[in-house]
């Protein structure tokens, strides 16, 4: 429910908001087959591979030591998992596009971390052109091998009301290579983060949860470190609520009832009642 498997996607979030946590904490659960934040199911083990440019190698193995045992002490299978640090990585290179190649033929990862954009290119990220080229790169290898590009990137300083893929840093090129962003944004209260998927193609069973909170927290005995799953932030919490009600009142009914109806009767608005209703006809569960 938040990375379909073959879905290239962006990570966004600002500086210390923790990014790296969360692509360790996805890897780790990918690999080994644990429900993310003990809430998303995986299905199955993935072949997972990091490329890691932004932190060095003691910081790296300090946060996979602290995931790993923050789930029981399972160590990820080799051949599940592989992460490159620091090896000075440019996916604008020819040589180094053969090097990540080799590595994706050899290894067939599903998914490939990218940590972090900035630093695995030379390029003008608000350059068209440019950032076209590396992207097709990587679409290319995408199709070629069947893996998914998961990319860490940082949001604009000053995010703007509209379209949420605005919010990626760069040129709109970018945006368009996207199927799954993961947008996290920091809270006053300290390690907790507040998650918003969009998805190009969003399950239709009803239970994709476009906003959720976690807490990024230590174990008891202070080794581990882990993300505490906290469901819907406070208002979309409230918003699922109302939601419940307008539908329950309108199965209820007997003879078809308007939005205003449907207002006067849970105690909302007129818009706000349709806002709703026509989700619940999106969700084939009413009709109109």
């Amino acid at each position: 429910g938040m990375q379909p498997v073959g879905a290239n996607g962006f990570r966004i979030a600002g500086p210390k908001t923790g990014k790296s946590w969360m692509m360790g904490e996805e890897g780790y659960c990918m690999s080994t087959a644990q429900s993310l934040f003990g809430h998303f199911r995986v299905p199955k083990r993935r072949r997972i591979l990091i490329i890691e440019e932004e932190d060095n190698q003691r910081r790296v193995r300090r946060r996979l030591k602290r995931i790993i045992h923050a789930h029981g002490g399972v160590t990820p299978d080799d051949n599940y998992f592989r992460i490159s640090v620091k090896k000075g990585v440019r996916i604008d290179n020819p040589k180094w596009r053969e090097v990540l190649q080799w590595e994706i033929q050899q290894f067939c990862p599903e998914f490939v971390y990218l940590d972090v954009w900035n630093r695995l290119h030379s390029k003008d990220i608000n350059k068209a052109d440019e950032m076209s080229e590396i992207i097709l790169f990587l679409d290319d290898l995408s199709r070629e091998y069947g893996c998914a590009f998961i990319i860490l990137h940082h949001t604009r300083k000053a995010n703007g009301q509209g379209d949420s893929h605005d919010e990626i840093m760069g040129s709109r090129v970018l945006s368009g290579f996207t199927e799954a962003t993961v947008f996290m944004s920091p809270s006053k209260e300290r390690g907790l983060i507040r998650v918003k998927v969009v998805l190009k193609d969003e399950p239709e069973d009803g239970n994709f949860e476009p906003e959720f909170q976690v807490r990024l927290a230590d174990t008891e005995d202070g080794l581990g470190t882990y993300f505490e799953y906290l469901g819907a932030p406070p208002e979309r919490q409230a918003s699922a609520e109302l939601r419940e009600k307008i539908k329950n009142f309108v199965l209820s009914q007997e003879n078809p009832v308007t939005a205003k109806q449907v207002g006067e009767a849970v105690g909302c608005s007129k818009p706000t009642a349709r806002e709703h209703l026509n989700i619940l006809v999106d969700l084939k569960i009413i009709s109109k």
